[in-house]
């Protein structure tokens, strides 16, 4: 039995074809799937004197901005601090100190910083 040579290339470049198309198809899945993902992390406000407020000075809303960049993107990606209210964050900040290895100062300068941009954010809009 004799195969037609244009029916064998228009077999081949259909399946190329569907090969190329599902790895396409595959591909742009995935990338769906991912944009889903909290995988790009915030920038959190920069400390400014306005922040300061009360007994809050500048130097510990700066290192709790520090503590909150470098010590929570080892686990997750950083939240937008407007992402929870005020009465949230410190029950979550407290929650996840351990696995963080704050001290309790470390802990409240977190806190103070995530109030203080959080309240600073909010004005802005």
């Amino acid at each position: 039995m004799e195969t037609n040579p244009i029916s064998k290339c228009a077999q081949s470049s259909a399946t190329h074809f569907d090969v190329k198309f599902l790895r396409t198809l595959g591909l742009l899945s995935i990338l769906a799937g991912l944009s889903g993902c909290e995988t790009i992390s915030s920038n959190p406000p920069v400390v400014t004197s306005a922040m300061a407020r009360g007994d809050v000075r500048v130097e510990v809303l700066t290192e709790g901005r520090a503590l909150f960049v470098s010590r929570c993107i080892d686990c997750h990606s950083l939240p937008l601090v407007v992402k929870y209210s005020s009465e949230q964050w410190p029950g979550l900040v407290s929650k996840m100190a351990g696995r963080a290895h704050l001290q309790p100062a470390q802990r409240e300068a977190i806190v103070a910083y995530i109030l203080a941009a959080r309240t600073n954010g909010l004005k802005d809009r």
